[in-house]
This record gives structure tokens, C-alpha cells and sequence, in this order.
């Protein structure tokens, strides 16, 4: 009979006949390890891929560039759906989606990586390219994009692989400090073989710090993605006093059932919110431009400054979210400032042919709506 090790499990004997290598020979309670590794080496990849989009502030999260993917293919009546379903934490149950995904897929790699070491690696590097072509082929993407998914592939890998040497019970090492060979087998009696068997101990210390690592690395790397400078220089700005200011709303304005309560303008914390994209574009008012081209005479191109030191004007308007309901609460009520847009598209000598005026952000969400828009006397402002 086989003795108990130190951890209570009894090393596992076969014959020289197995089909089964010798490596893998160890106790049954140990096969939960296997998707357990793979989860957990998934983590750690996507953790290291955060914290270095957070550092070097020029790349995309590659969990934002596939969640944002999905948003641009998804069909419209679905994304109508998931706003009646979810209202504004659809991206947040978007997010949930992804992170299940992607969790079931790195579990199914893991119990792979049992006896295809070979074929767990090749899917890790399946889930990194996914995310790479999200990247590069996102609304603003660039070969450089593919990087952090790249980052998250090595880091899982390596994190799976140690994990995958402590469950098998061979060594962190491949050779001793002495420069001589590490035995992977022992002799034992009656001639059978006795596989190393790595000690549960062991395998829970590491799997636990990687998960505790991907989660500090994680947050430190989100952390750093929203603080950058460019969030400061936002709280920071100070908008100016309207030119042509708007008359102070007298308290008797609107229906008898508003109060205090439900007033007529829509408090900024209240104003209904739908974002286009998961994550809101972080924006340098230093180095913004609004550019006017396409269809005009004279191509113009406007500084955040260049706004503020024009006439500016007050005006109450109403926005309502296209995908809102009759009854719906996508809609708020409020006094804007900004610029009438009537001023600069004339400034642009707009060809008198041009029947759409469509909008791009610094992210490439596009909006656009007709001329009559800006010609027939309502109030279309930048606002």
C-alpha cells in the first residue's frame, strides 16, 4: 500500500502498461484544478492587458475594443431591446455578458490543458486575437491597438503553464540548483511507477496570489485609465456667461402637476444617459478641434477656444433619445449654451446641394440629421 503524503492524498501507482502518462496519474480531487488554472491564468492576462493601456495611455482595453465591436454589429431592433430591457446599465449588462463568456471559455481551456498543454496555449492565443482584431479594426483602431492583447496573451500563458507544473508536482525549475537533472518519477515496489503528484499546498498558494495579483493589477490598471490628465483638465474648465443670456424662467411656466419635485428643466443628475460606447471618450480641451469638410467651399477647423470667445447664446431645448417609448424616460428638459450651428456651417460656404450634416466623434460614432434642420429656424446648436 501507498502511505498518505504530507497533504493526505495518496500518490496514485500504474503500471508500465498505462496509456496514461505518468504526470497525470494523481489524485481524482485534483481534476477540478485543471479549469480552475485556466480561469484564473485568463484573469491574470486581461489584469496585465489593463495595467498596461493604464500606463501607456494610448492603447484600448481589449475587453472595451470587443465589448465596443459588439455594439457597432449588434442589429438595431436588439440594441432597442436591451435599452427597453436594461435602460442605461445596458453596456453594463453588456460587460456582464463578456466577462461570462470569457470565463467559460478560459475554464474550457484549462481542462484542455490536462492533456493538451499544446491546444490550451493555442486557445489562449485564440482569445488574444479576438481581441487584437477588435482593436485594430474598431471605429479609431491602428495596428498598435493589437498590442495589450498581445500583453494578455503572454501573461496568461505564463501563468497557466506555472500553474499547470504545480498541479502536475514537477518542479518551478527545470533543473536543480546544482546543475543536475530533476527526477520527474521514483521507483516504486514491485516494480511499478510512482508519479510525482504536486502538493495541494502548493497549488492553492499560487493559484490563490495570481488571483489576488489580478485582481490588485486590475484595479490599479482601470484606476490609471481614469485618471488620466485629460479627466482633470475636464472637471477644470469653467464655462463662460452666455452673450445673449436667456430671461430667468418664471416660476409659473409649465402644467400645474410640476413641483419641486419634477420641475421644468431636468436636473443634470436626472438627465437621461445613453452611451454609445463603453467606455466615454477622455477629451483634451487643449488639443480638441471640431473640423468642418465634405460638401463646403471653405474647410474651417475650430478650437475649444474658439468656441468660448464666440456669441455665445442660451437656449431651452428638449433632447429625447431615438429609442425612446411614448411615456418614456429618455428625455430631458433643459437650458444649453453653445454655439448656433447656422453660423459656422455659413462660415464653411456649405454647397447649396448638400442635404445632410452628419457628425463624427473622437471615437467615430457618427449622427447626422438634414439641413432643414439648421434652415428652418430651430435651435441647432454646438453646444
Amino acid at each position: 500500500m501507498n502511505a498518505p503524503d504530507a497533504d493526505g492524498e495518496v500518490p496514485s501507482v500504474t503500471d508500465s502498461a498505462s496509456s496514461l502518462p505518468t504526470d497525470l496519474v494523481t489524485a481524482p480531487k485534483r481534476r477540478a484544478a485543471w479549469p480552475l488554472s485556466g480561469l484564473i491564468a485568463g484573469a491574470f492576462g486581461l489584469a496585465v492587458a489593463e495595467l498596461f493601456v493604464g500606463v501607456f495611455d494610448n492603447f484600448t482595453s481589449p475587453i472595451l475594443s470587443v465589448g465596443d465591436k459588439a455594439i457597432d454589429l449588434v442589429p438595431v431592433p436588439l440594441k432597442d431591446f436591451a435599452i427597453r430591457t436594461f435602460g442605461t446599465r445596458d453596456k453594463q449588462a453588456l460587460l456582464f455578458g463578456i466577462f461570462s463568456a470569457i470565463a467559460v471559455f478560459a475554464l474550457l481551456v484549462g481542462f484542455i490543458g490536462r492533456r493538451r498543454p499544446a491546444l490550451a496555449i493555442a486557445g489562449f492565443g485564440l482569445f488574444g486575437v479576438v481581441g487584437a482584431t477588435a482593436a485594430v479594426t474598431g471605429r479609431t483602431g491602428a495596428a498598435s491597438d493589437a498590442v495589450p492583447s498581445f500583453v494578455a496573451i503572454a501573461a496568461a500563458i505564463a501563468v497557466f503553464l506555472i500553474l499547470r507544473r504545480s498541479i502536475l508536482g514537477q518542479p518551478m525549475w527545470p533543473r536543480r540548483l546544482d546543475g543536475g537533472p530533476v527526477p520527474r518519477e521514483t521507483s516504486g515496489a514491485g516494480g511499478g511507477v510512482v508519479a510525482g503528484g504536486g502538493s495541494r499546498r502548493q497549488f492553492l498558494v499560487l493559484a490563490g496570489g495570481a488571483a489576488v495579483a489580478a485582481a490588485g493589477i486590475g484595479t490599479l490598471g482601470r484606476w490609471l485609465q481614469n485618471s488620466a490628465g485629460a479627466i482633470a483638465r475636464r472637471l477644470a474648465v469653467v464655462l463662460p456667461k452666455a452673450k445673449q443670456p436667456l430671461a430667468v424662467l418664471p416660476t409659473s411656466v409649465g402644467v400645474p402637476e410640476l413641483t419641486t419635485a419634477n420641475p421644468f428643466f431636468t436636473l443634470n443628475k436626472d438627465f437621461y444617459r445613453i452611451d454609445t460606447a463603453l467606455v466615454v471618450p477622455k477629451i483634451d480641451v487643449d488639443s480638441w478641434t471640431l473640423r468642418f469638410k465634405g460638401m463646403v467651399g471653405l474647410e474651417r477647423t475650430y478650437t475649444y477656444e474658439d468656441l468660448l470667445s464666440r456669441n455665445l447664446v442660451e437656449r431651452d431645448i428638449t433632447l429625447t433619445c431615438v429609442s425612446n417609448e411614448v411615456g418614456g424616460i429618455l428625455m430631458g428638459n433643459a437650458r444649453w449654451l453653445g454655439v448656433p450651428l447656422r453660423e459656422l456651417l455659413a462660415e464653411a460656404e456649405v454647397d447649396p446641394k448638400a442635404t445632410q450634416v452628419v457628425g463624427r466623434s473622437v471615437d467615430g460614432w457618427t449622427s447626422g440629421f438634414p439641413m432643414s434642420a439648421v434652415t428652418d429656424g430651430r435651435d441647432t446648436l454646438v453646444a
